[in-house]
This record gives structure tokens, C-alpha cells and sequence, in this order.
């Protein structure tokens, strides 16, 4: 009872307030903008009451300053995930309160700030390592106000301008189902180039698989007014189940617990699968505020601001429904229902409610033929059980008949160590095969693939013990040893692929996913088991609803095609329509057509006006090609601008090559080439490149598989349209540039340092963020690791192999933002060695000694920091950027 008198009594004291101030300080405006502004809100105020939505937050920007207790500041130069332009302060320059708004505000200048999100457990507020050409500040909850389910209000007048970002949003607090997106993320309101493209306000969620597949759904409001005009009210109800998007009492999207999902793993039996029905938005959140400016979404910001940019926030309400707890004046006890506000004419925005799964079943009843992809057609192809031991008649494979439902089975009797196998290299049997098949798509493996089989353990020693591999060749193998099922049961066992890619066989490089040989092996070791093996298969997830702009949109399993050999000095790699390898486009957007030209083919690339659109377009191989051979050449083509982007950047016109992502020459201007110039519309123009300017850039010869990238800049594409012909490779001298050898210090011009990046790996030659007595060197390598791998690094070729007669120590400088374990790996001879930098902040010498293994056949150094541990420095660079220097044999 007395909570109940406790309510009334406070309900009692809002609708006193409210009449009093209806009747104070307006009796000679009744008429004025602000009574009626103040007289739709408490009228709007008291339908809230009535449907059961009790004030439980609020914040009215009264006051001279924003209030601590609600809100704290991130200040950071990270760029927010998105590439962003800014660097968010606690500066009241950037956010303050006046007349009772909050402004959020940008500004056009220089600034520098830490390269670390507030949360990190590495973040210094004094470190200033990141400068960017914007302020503007970003203040949330976190800690001060967190809550599950209500009704969020916001009164704002939005930002306008190219580049300008708006958001209120919401995070988790607790993060329960793990990193972004894993725990969710609801953006209540977004906008961006607001009086540039069309008024538009975004609702969405994120949530599903990991970064880059994740799930962005969401739905656009068209507006008949621009927000960055005046001030509108901006909502979202968030029940159990259910949430629902308002802009100005609008009902305009809802979104329920069948669309949205979270992907986990649920251990060594269950493996992958949907978490409970309502996660990850059954967790407490936290509201965010900000103004970005610039990043992926709106792109570049324009320059020479004749004023500071605001978001301008009137106030935040939050609110929950209290159903059983009706205001006693109303009459009226709402039930939950009453507290919806419901537009029955909305359709539910739906989703998937769990990710696509791309099932290989490669054994049940017998060996199970597989299809594989290849060009668009499928191959089928079976595998071959087979069987290995350490000591001849230790291992014992057969094919046994049950008399049940499960018909054939594998059994084996292993008397010591050995092990069983289904392999792929028979693949090789059609011409244009490789042995193996390819595991494709990225992180649909490295996040979500598994291996799966039932297991029955009839009899084992104690010493017994169980390890699944994925085997891309001896030595190089990835492995996980598995809990031994209990005997007599049949048992469902799964093992993660990114735990086989974290787990590299000691001896070996670990396993590739583009050569897989052996699509499963179970392994013992112990005196002596017997047991069964059924339903074999290997699973990757994908995003069933990607945007067009996203990675890693399929997986799947594909032979490996047999590798090209070129022959002659010329790969014409298209010319009058005739092509070596298919051409493709990343990310839509654009239509690729062959165009017949009285007589010549040739292939025509037209790009849409839809802004939010971008691609590339390249040709690539199934497999990469070694042209080695054509070092000292060029590359050459003709292309013909039809018609030039609606919003050309300064440099319009881009091209590359690849050598298996990241490996890359990076994005080239046309005018960087031996002519020197842009494309003129309408007239055919002849490129060149090369080579050996390519391999300086960081092109790896020995394995390029798109000999050709072009395509307007990124994010400056609207409208083009181009023509493209005779695309070569020519031989020329044979001769390569002059790659480093040891000593390697960055400075020296006269070399030229490759590197050959693989997984996440990419390293490139930069100016040395931190000259002091320690390390003077104006220049350094730098390695980022990037989509979320674990098995990240780069290869460094070497000119000539290293001399061991001076040494047989060599030694390194490295420099990182914290304790970091560094693997040093010799090429040509497999020997690797690891040191750990301290994390000191400052420039120290590892050594590593080799005494053991020196050895003529070094070719090149491989370099990989933090081994086994997933990162990207999109999302988080501080962490996952490191320096090395001075690589030199030592004492």
C-alpha cells in the first residue's frame, strides 16, 4: 500500500506542476510559440501517464553546465569504428548547455587525442598519438543511467552539411554476449548529409554474427521537412520482444525478437547456435550522443565552414511501462498492451532470426560425394578415407555395416599413435585442379565454421587422448585435442575452425584455408582405443541479409584451381573479348557489359547514381598465378571515359593489383602512371605501369591473383561510366627491383622492401612515430592486423640469403603501445623463434638467437605480433599497430 500511496502522491505533484505552469508566466502570451510548445508537451505528457509509461530519467538541459551525475564525455581521436574525421573532447568549445538546449558541436580544426577508446584497459587520457582535422564531442550514460526496456524521447534539431553525422544511440553496458556486435547495438536516430542527400532518419539495429558480418537492419524515414530545419521528437519503445521507432509521434518501423538474433558457441557437443530467443537486446543499454563528422557513411566532410555545425538536444526522457499502476485522476488501470503505441498499418521488419549455415557433409553411410563451386557451376567430387601410424600395424580402418538407423560406419582400432583421414587431393584428377579444395568467404570460417562428427568410443586406455586436425599438407596443419566422449555412447562433437587456425601444429605453419588436403583428421595418442565415426561435415555461417558493401558476404568450398603458367612474354589478360580471368565487382552498384564496337569487344563498366553505392571492379583468378617472370615489365591497358563521376574527388581514377587479400599495391591515381595523366571523357587513352613499381608498392609476384583492379575513387563514383581494352602483362629484362637484405634499415633508398601480407597482415614502410636516442631512423616498418585474425603477419623478401658467418643472433627494434609477443620466422629454412617486447612505450632491441638452425636458404623474414589473439586495428589501432626496425645479425 504505501508504494501505491508513494505514486499517487508523485503523480499528484507532476499534474500540479504541470497546471501551474500552464497558468504562470503565460497569462499575457497564451497565444506565444513557447505555450503552445509547453501545452502539446504536458498534453502529450499526460496520454504517456494514461497508457501506463511512468518518468523514470530525464534531462532538461536546465541549468548553466551539462549534468555529471547523467552524462560523462569520451574523449578520443578513434574515429568511432567508421573512419571518422573527428576527435571527440570534453571541451566546452564542443558541448555545453545554454537556455536550456544542449549543443553538441563541430568544429572545423586541427586537434590531437588519444588513439584509444575510453574503455580500454591501455587508454591515457594525456596521450596525444592521433591528430584529425575535427572537434566535436560524444557524451552517454555508461554507469549513470542504464536501463532494460522503456520509452526513450528525444526533442533535437538535427545537423546539416556534407560530412555531418548526427546519432543517439544506444550500447550495452555489460557487453553479456560479448563485443560489438555480438551484444547489440540501437541507433534510435541517425542522419547524415541532412540538405545534401535527401531528409532522411535512420532506425536500426546490429546484432548477429561478427564484424564483417554482422547484421545492419534497419529502416529509412523520408521526411517532408529537413531536421536540420527546427526541432523534432525523436522515440523508440523497447519491450521484451518488440522495438519500435517514432519520429513525432510517427510510428514508422517496428522490429521483434523472430528477426533479431545472436550467433555463440555452446561448447564441444553443441557447437554454433542462436542464443535464447530475445538476445542480445534483453540486457541493460546505455544512450549515447554524438555528432561525427565525415567517415564511411557520409564520406568526406566539406571544408571552409562559415560556422560551427551543432546538434542541438532540447531534452532526453526515458520511460517504462508500469501496467498494474494507473494514475488514480485517469480512471483507468493500463494493462501492457495499453502501454504500446502501436500503428497497426506498420509491417514488423523482419529478419532471418539466426545466419544462413553452408553444410558439407563429406561422410554418412559411406563417403558422401561434395559439391563444390567453381565459376558459378558446381563440381562434385568425393573424398578418400585413409589412415596413418607411427609404427607399422598400429592402426586398423574399416568400413563396418550396424545393425541400426546409422548403417556404415568408420571403425578403428589404434594400438598406439596414428591417425584417420578424409582427404581431398585426389581434386587433381581434372586437368584444370589443383590437389585440395579451398575453404571460401573469409570470416564465415574464421568466425563460424566448424568441423562436426558423432563419435562412439567402444574401449579406451586411460592414457588415452583425441586431437581433430585440419591439415593443409604435413607439417601444416591447424589442431584441437577434444574431450573423450564417455564409452558406449554415440556423442556429437564439434571443433571451431578458428580454434584449429589458433592451434598450429608445433612443427609447421599451421593450416591454410585456400589449400586444404585433408578435410578431417581424427589423430591418437595413448596405448590402445576402438571407435566409431559417423556423419562427418564442415559448416561455415554467413549474414542471409548482407548490405552490398560488406565483407565476406558468402562461404563456402571450392576446388583449388590448377596454377596458372604463362607462357611467352605477353598475359593478355582481356583484349577483343577474349579474357584469361572473369571479371567481377565487390560491392553492386555498378552493371559490367561486353560492348561490341564495330567489330572490337571491349567491356564497358556503368556505375549508379545511388551515393550510398560503392565498388571495384577486377578481374581475378581462382587461384594466384606466379609471374615472377615478369619482373622488370609492364602492365598496360586502354580505357575510355564515357562519362566522368557526378563528384569527382582529386583523383578520380584508381587502379591496383592484388596478390591475395590484404597483399595489394594499394590504390594508384592514373597520373601516377608513365603517362602521367588523367582520362579525358570520350577520348581512348593507353596506360602503363611498372612492374617493378608495383612490387615497390608491395605487389608479391609469386602470387597475384587480381592482375588488374580499376574503378572511380571510393566514395566519388556516382554516374561513371568507362570502356576498357587490351589489358597485358609484358616480360621485360627478367630483372627485379633490388629487394633488401640485412642489414634492413628503412632508410636506405637504394632497396626496395616487400612485403608479402597474409590473413589480416599488412605491413608497409612508414615515418617513425617515435625518433629519439633509442631509434633515430626517419623511417620504420609498420604492421597493422586487421579482421578480426589470429594468424596475421607479413612476409619481408630478401635479396639475397642471409650470411650467418657474422652471426647467428639477429636482432630487431621494436616499438608498441603495449606487452606484445613477437615471432620472428626464417623463410627457407621453417625456423621461427619468439620474444616478447615489454611494453615499455619506447623503442627496445629483441634478440633472437638462431645458433641452433643457422643455415644457408633464408629468403625472407616473417613477422607476426600476438599469435593466436583475433584483432583489427579498424576498430582499435592502438592496440593493433606495432613498428619494427633495424633487422640485423647480431653478436
Amino acid at each position: 500500500m504505501s508504494n501505491h500511496h508513494s505514486m499517487r502522491r508523485r503523480a499528484t505533484l507532476l499534474a500540479v506542476s504541470a497546471l501551474t505552469l500552464l497558468t504562470s508566466g503565460y497569462s499575457h502570451a497564451h497565444q506565444s510559440e513557447d505555450y503552445q510548445y509547453w501545452k502539446q508537451s504536458l498534453r502529450h505528457e499526460f496520454m504517456l501517464l494514461k497508457q501506463g509509461w511512468r518518468p523514470v530519467w530525464r534531462d532538461e538541459f536546465s541549468g548553466r553546465k551539462i549534468k555529471q551525475r547523467n552524462w560523462s564525455h569520451e574523449v578520443n581521436c578513434v574515429g568511432g569504428g567508421n573512419n571518422e574525421k573527428q576527435c571527440y573532447t570534453d571541451r566546452p568549445e564542443n558541448s555545453y548547455v545554454k537556455h536550456g538546449k544542449l549543443h553538441i558541436v563541430a568544429r572545423e580544426e586541427t586537434f590531437s587525442g588519444p588513439g584509444r577508446y575510453d574503455d580500454d584497459p591501455n587508454y591515457d587520457p594525456t596521450d596525444q598519438s592521433v591528430t584529425l582535422p575535427y572537434t566535436s564531442a560524444r557524451l552517454r550514460t555508461k554507469n549513470k543511467f542504464d536501463f532494460k526496456y522503456g520509452r526513450v524521447e528525444v526533442r533535437a534539431k538535427l545537423t546539416g552539411g556534407q560530412g555531418m553525422w548526427p546519432a543517439v544511440w544506444m550500447l550495452p553496458t555489460d557487453n553479456v554476449y560479448g563485443g560489438w556486435p555480438n551484444s547489440g547495438e540501437i541507433d534510435i536516430l541517425e542522419a547524415v548529409n541532412l540538405g545534401v542527400w535527401p531528409n532522411e532518419v535512420h532506425g536500426t539495429l546490429h546484432y548477429g554474427l561478427a564484424w564483417p558480418q554482422w547484421e545492419n537492419h534497419g529502416q529509412t524515414l523520408t521526411t517532408d521537412f529537413n531536421p536540420a530545419d527546427d526541432f523534432h521528437v525523436y522515440a523508440l519503445e523497447w519491450e521484451e520482444g518488440e522495438i519500435r521507432w517514432y519520429v513525432d509521434g510517427k510510428h514508422y518501423q517496428t522490429q521483434t525478437a523472430e528477426g533479431w538474433y545472436n550467433y555463440i558457441w555452446k561448447g564441444q557437443t553443441e557447437g554454433f547456435d542462436v542464443a535464447n530467443f530475445n538476445a542480445p537486446f534483453d540486457e541493460k543499454f546505455h544512450l549515447i550522443m554524438n555528432l561525427a563528422t565525415g567517415g564511411d557513411w557520409p564520406g568526406s566532410p566539406d571544408t571552409n565552414w562559415a560556422e560551427d555545425r551543432e546538434l542541438v538536444v532540447d531534452y532526453v526522457r526515458v520511460y517504462q511501462c508500469k501496467p498494474r499502476r494507473g494514475y488514480w485522476w485517469f480512471g483507468h488501470r493500463p494493462n501492457k498492451q495499453d502501454c504500446a503505441t502501436v500503428d497497426p498499418d506498420v509491417v514488423v521488419n523482419s529478419d532471418a532470426g539466426a545466419p544462413g549455415v553452408n553444410d558439407y557433409l563429406i561422410y554418412d553411410d559411406g563417403v558422401e560425394p561434395v559439391e563444390l563451386e567453381h565459376n558459378g557451376a558446381s563440381v562434385t567430387q568425393a573424398t578418400n578415407p585413409g589412415s596413418w601410424e607411427l609404427d607399422p600395424g598400429t592402426v586398423f580402418l574399416n568400413e563396418v555395416v550396424l545393425g541400426d538407423e546409422r548403417g556404415n560406419v568408420l571403425d578403428v582400432l589404434f594400438n598406439g599413435t596414428g591417425n584417420v583421414f578424409l582427404s581431398a587431393q585426389n581434386m587433381d584428377q581434372a586437368p584444370e585442379f589443383d590437389t585440395g579444395v579451398q575453404l571460401t568467404g573469409g570470416a564465415g570460417w574464421t568466425n563460424y565454421g566448424e568441423i562436426e562428427f558423432k563419435l562412439r568410443v567402444l574401449d579406451a586406455a586411460a592414457d588415452s587422448q583425441f586431437v581433430v586436425k585440419l591439415d593443409s599438407g604435413w607439417p601444416n596443419q591447424g589442431q584441437v585435442v577434444i574431450d573423450t566422449p564417455p564409452s558406449g555412447e554415440w556423442q556429437q562433437v564439434k571443433v571451431k575452425v578458428s580454434d584449429l587456425l589458433a592451434n598450429p601444429n608445433p612443427d609447421g605453419g599451421g593450416v591454410n584455408l585456400s589449400n586444404i588436403q585433408n578435410l578431417f583428421v581424427l589423430e591418437y595418442t595413448g596405448t590402445n582405443a576402438s571407435i566409431q565415426i559417423d556423419d562427418i561435415r564442415l559448416q561455415c555461417a554467413i549474414n542471409t541479409e548482407p548490405e552490398v558493401w560488406q565483407q565476406d558476404q558468402l562461404c563456402g568450398m571450392s576446388p583449388k584451381a590448377a596454377p596458372l603458367v604463362p607462357v611467352g612474354d605477353t598475359l593478355d589478360i582481356y583484349s577483343n573479348g577474349i579474357t584469361l580471368w572473369p571479371i567481377y565487382d565487390c560491392c553492386g552498384g555498378v552493371v559490367i557489359a561486353e560492348i561490341n564496337d564495330n567489330g572490337d569487344k571491349q567491356l564497358q563498366f556503368s556505375y549508379d547514381n545511388d551515393p550510398n553505392t560503392n565498388t571495384v571492379t577486377f578481374f581475378q583468378s581462382a587461384s594466384p598465378a606466379d609471374l615472377s617472370n615478369f619482373a622488370g615489365g609492364t602492365l598496360e591497358f586502354d580505357l575510355q571515359v564515357l562519362a566522368q563521376p557526378g563528384n569527382p574527388a582529386a583523383d578520380p581514377w584508381m587502379m591496383k593489383v592484388d596478390c591475395v587479400h590484404p597483399c595489394s599495391t594499394g590504390d594508384i591515381p592514373l597520373n601516377q602512371s608513365v603517362e602521367g595523366v588523367l582520362p579525358q571523357t570520350g577520348v581512348w587513352q593507353h596506360y602503363t605501369f611498372n612492374i617493378n613499381d608495383l612490387v615497390a608498392r608491395g605487389l608479391n609476384l609469386a602470387s597475384v591473383d587480381a592482375p588488374l583492379v580499376i574503378f572511380p575513387t571510393w566514395g566519388s563514383q556516382d554516374g561513371a561510366t568507362f570502356r576498357l581494352d587490351n589489358v597485358k602483362w609484358t616480360k621485360g629484362d627478367g630483372a627485379g627491383p633490388q629487394l633488401a637484405t640485412l642489414p634492413v634499415d628503412f632508410d636506405d633508398t637504394s632497396q626496395i622492401y616487400s612485403f608479402s601480407n597474409f590473413e589480416g597482415g599488412v605491413a608497409e614502410v612508414v615515418v617513425n612515430p617515435l625518433s629519439n636516442s633509442s631509434n633515430v631512423s626517419a623511417q620504420v616498418g609498420r604492421m597493422l592486423k586487421y579482421n578480426g585474425a589470429v594468424y596475421a603477419g607479413s612476409t619481408l623478401a630478401l635479396g639475397e640469403s642471409i650470411d650467418f658467418s657474422q652471426g647467428t643472433t639477429i636482432t630487431m627494434n621494436v616499438l608498441a603501445n603495449r606487452s606484445v609477443p613477437v615471432l620472428f620466422k626464417l623463410e627457407g629454412l621453417n625456423v621461427e623463434l619468439s620474444q616478447t617486447y615489454s611494453g615499455s612505450g619506447d623503442w627496445e632491441q629483441l634478440s633472437f638467437d638462431f645458433s641452433a638452425v643457422a643455415g644457408a636458404g633464408a629468403s625472407g623474414v616473417t613477422l607476426i605480433f600476438d599469435l593466436g589473439v583475433a584483432g583489427d586495428a579498424a576498430g582499435d589501432p592502438g592496440n593493433w599497430t606495432f613498428y619494427f626496425d633495424d633487422i640485423q645479425i647480431g653478436n
